[in-house]
């Protein structure tokens, strides 16, 4: 008897060209930093075929450079280059082993980035700076066009003799194809500018020139934006880009093309947050689908599998792109196909896993999945039974216990969890209950259906002592405790700079989320001194706002939490939000006093004094300070004791996580 499929038309097959797909679902092209020497590299290829087995039925990789004028980082790819030819020969045969296309995708930065890695100038049909940049870009002459024309075909070529089943050209946002798109940017007056036939030449004389070097049986697809999004309506429109899909479905030089929104004039439409509505794109795909004739996908905070059937039957796209959702679980596809949906580890669009190492550099990975990057030796078929199950004792339920809970439990051990509290999710519930980060909670509601399914022993309320643990005679005692807010700022040496922090009306952190006996006089202000920059600042701030504070925010920072904004993508919008709901923010500010009703501060680099009346309640931010206890009452006298998480360093959830799932693999 033939299993029934949950979402028919997510796994129904679709025709790409020459290639028939097994399902509907692709792995779109996404920069995570992991290739090395030019070349695809061991970590990256892992990185790949992980989706592969979890399901997927097209796998594109990273935007790569074709030409040496757009090579950037050493963590990228340079796809000019015969050595890529094994590299695509074993990443196909491994891609083709689960039934599973590989595409490759081809780019050229154009004005966006720095030409400190290549020494190359900028490129760009007319010399206009990015939004933000620091360079002006050269305006590319003819020459210099049929050049990287040719290149783009060599890349093709390549990737078509690796054994590769096709190429996707990166003609969306305002990268170097992109801007001889866009009215706004593309200021030529030649063969190249002007009406819409001469902006998209350089698209068509690319698709040419591949299609030239290829086989018939090797897919050429596109992705491109749908709008651009910048102010005051100018630059590449809905319109232009039906048209321009048109004529390029007319001339028969696409296969598929994939629609997005966004461009670096609106940056946080290309990675969107958990503040944007879901399926970014679907309804610009859906009036691109009326001028296709060639299957067309859409992405774009696609985050569960309902969402994504139900695209499908509105007729709005014919595939479904999913980048950070496959980050967050390779295994997406293969449990909606077998009905697992609710076993999905759900994306949170939060960007502080993914986006943010890259933006700094370093592979990216994911909060909620300790295995993204890491996948040779902590993904898919790692974890093995334990050779002698024991009797294990995790004591607290945050999201670093609640993960190595469900690990130790996955192979095999007989766990039981204490949590002090009447609630699991420790003090990352607290933010996830505000309403702008309320998806922030579907990774403790993950953690905690799974360790529900895996038959843990949940004990509420259990205040954990070391007579009750060792009474309870565990073999293994993994110590999940957090960390406590540091009240006096001792971690950031601001303990004695302070007058006034032991007064009533003085809070940190997570009391407001606590304290009953709070102020209530609304008019008045709130003071948020936020010494740290961490998103638990954030989320503090976000929540007094919920709250209806009026709140003013003080920091020694240039500006308030830029590290863990910045990295995210999150500047912004949170300011934005905070902003419309009457925040304020002083930055390069030192409280130097509290009163009665008054806080006193200091500019840090003139020293100029300051003072803010009618102020009702102080909230600071110093960190935290690790809630380790237990491990000196317990060290010594269990047989195998663990501290993860906060109580051995107070860091980030994801950190926690991956402490919880190194400690779960060990016992």
């Amino acid at each position: 008897m033939s299993e029934a499929i949950v979402y028919p038309l997510l796994f129904s097959p679709v025709k790409i060209g020459p290639k028939t797909l097994r399902n509907r679902i692709f792995f779109t092209s996404h920069g995570m930093a992991m290739p090395v020497g030019g070349v695809i590299g061991e970590r990256y290829h892992n990185y790949l075929v992980e989706r592969a087995k979890g399901g997927v039925a097209a796998v594109v990789t990273m935007s790569a450079p074709v030409h040496p004028s757009s090579a950037g980082s050493p963590t990228t790819m340079n796809l000019w280059r015969e050595e890529m030819l094994p590299e695509y020969a074993r990443l196909s045969e491994d891609l083709h082993r689960y039934d599973t296309i590989g595409l490759v995708m081809l780019w050229h930065q154009g004005h966006i980035g720095s030409s400190r890695y290549n020494r190359y100038p900028l490129s760009a049909p007319s010399a206009i700076a990015a939004p933000g940049g620091d360079e002006l870009p050269k305006a590319l002459d003819q020459a210099e066009i049929e050049d990287i024309i040719e290149y783009y075909a060599r890349c093709a070529r390549i990737a078509w003799q690796g054994g590769m089943d096709g190429v996707q050209v990166q003609t969306s946002a305002d990268y170097l194809l992109g801007s001889f798109l866009s009215p706004f940017l593309n200021r030529r007056q030649d063969q190249y500018g002007g009406s819409l036939e001469n902006r998209m030449r350089v698209v068509v004389q690319i698709l040419e020139a591949i299609r030239r070097e290829v086989g018939p049986d090797f897919i050429v697809g596109l992705r491109t934006t749908a709008s651009h999004q910048m102010p005051d309506g100018q630059g590449w429109q809905l319109t232009e880009t039906k048209e321009f899909v048109r004529r390029l479905c007319a001339a028969h030089l696409i296969d598929f093309v994939d629609v997005i929104v966004g461009s670096y004039y609106n940056v946080g439409a290309l990675m969107p947050l958990y503040n944007l509505k879901r399926g970014l794109a679907q309804d610009e795909a859906a009036e691109v689908r009326e001028s296709s004739s060639v299957p067309v996908g859409t992405t774009g905070r696609i985050v569960d599998p309902d969402f994504a059937q139900r695209i499908l039957a509105e007729g709005k796209a014919d595939l479904i792109g999913l980048a950070r959702p496959l980050i967050a679980d390779p295994e997406w596809a293969n449990k909606a196909r077998h009905g697992r949906a609710e076993d999905i580890r759900l994306c949170m669009s939060c960007n502080q896993g993914c986006r943010a190492p890259v933006y700094i550099g370093r592979a990216g990975g994911c909060v909620v999945n300790p295995a993204a990057s890491y996948e040779s030796t902590l993904g898919l078929g790692t974890v093995k039974p334990a050779a002698t199950v024991k009797k294990v004792l995790v004591v607290g339920g945050g999201p670093g216990g609640l993960e190595a809970a469900r690990q130790a439990a996955e192979r095999g051990h007989q766990v039981t969890l204490w949590e002090k509290n009447r609630q699991l999710g420790g003090a990352w519930r607290y933010v996830s209950e505000t309403e702008r980060f309320a998806e922030f909670g579907n990774m403790t509601k993950y953690l905690i259906r799974q360790v529900e399914k895996l038959a843990v022993q949940i004990e509420l309320g259990r205040e954990a002592t070391a007579e009750a643990i060792l009474a309870g005679n565990f073999e293994a005692v993994i110590l999940a405790t957090g960390a406590q807010p540091d009240r006096r700022g001792s971690s950031t040496g601001l303990e004695s700079k302070i007058k006034g922090l032991d007064q009533p009306h003085v809070m940190v952190s997570r009391e407001i989320f606590t304290r009953p006996d709070r102020p209530k006089n609304k008019e008045a202000k709130t003071i948020l001194f936020d010494a740290v920059g961490s998103y638990e600042s954030v989320g503090i701030a976000v929540a007094l706002v919920e709250q209806a504070a009026t709140l003013e925010i003080l920091t020694p920072a240039t500006t308030f939490a830029p590290a863990s904004l910045g990295a995210s993508g999150d500047t912004g919008s949170i300011y934005a939000w905070l902003f419309r709901h009457g925040a304020e923010i002083t930055p390069m500010s030192d409280l130097t006093e509290i009163g009665p009703d008054y806080v006193t501060y200091r500019h840090v680099f003139t020293g100029a004094a300051n003072r803010i009346e009618n102020v009702e309640e102080v909230v600071v931010i110093f960190g935290n300070l690790p809630e380790d206890r237990l491990y000196s009452d317990l060290e010594g006298k269990v047989k195998e004791l663990h501290r993860i998480g906060d109580c051995l360093a107070p860091r980030s959830a994801q950190i926690a996580i991956v402490d919880g799932n190194r400690v779960g693999r060990e016992l």
